[in-house]
C-alpha cells in the first residue's frame, strides 16, 4: 500500500471492524499478539501522531459535552481556525449550523444545537 491511498474497513455487523480499529487506534491494547504497521509494533508509535494520520467514522456517532471547536479538535488537538471549519464543511455540518441559525456555533455545547 503506498503512503497516499486510502482504505474503508467494511462488513457485516460482528466481524470485527469495530475491534480491529480500536487495537489499531490503540484505544485498548491486545492482551497477546501484536498489531503492526510497517513491521512497527503500534505501542511503539505516539498515540496522537498514530491517531492524527487515521481518520475514523463510527457507524454510531457521539458528540462530546463540550464545544463543537473542541469535539472537531478531539483528534487534531492544534488545528487552526480554518482547519476546524474546513472540518465542519467536509463533514456536512456547516449547511446544518448555517441552516439553523447557530449563533456562535463552534463554541456552542452540541445540546444547544438542539
Amino acid at each position: 500500500m503506498d503512503p497516499d491511498e486510502v482504505i474503508a474497513i467494511v462488513g457485516e455487523s460482528g466481524a470485527g471492524k469495530s475491534t480491529f480499529i480500536s487495537l489499531l487506534m490503540r484505544f485498548y491494547d491486545p492482551e497477546r499478539g501484536q498489531v503492526l504497521i510497517d513491521d512497527v509494533d503500534v505501542k511503539d508509535y505516539n498515540v496522537r501522531d498514530l491517531r492524527r494520520e487515521m481518520g475514523l467514522v463510527m457507524q454510531e456517532p457521539a458528540l462530546f459535552n463540550t464545544t463543537i471547536r473542541e469535539n472537531i479538535l478531539y483528534g487534531y488537538g492544534d488545528a487552526s481556525n480554518f482547519k476546524i471549519r474546513q472540518a465542519a464543511d467536509t463533514a456536512n455540518a456547516i449547511e446544518f449550523i448555517e441552516t439553523n441559525e447557530i449563533s456562535e456555533a463552534f463554541e456552542d455545547k452540541p445540546g444547544s444545537l438542539l
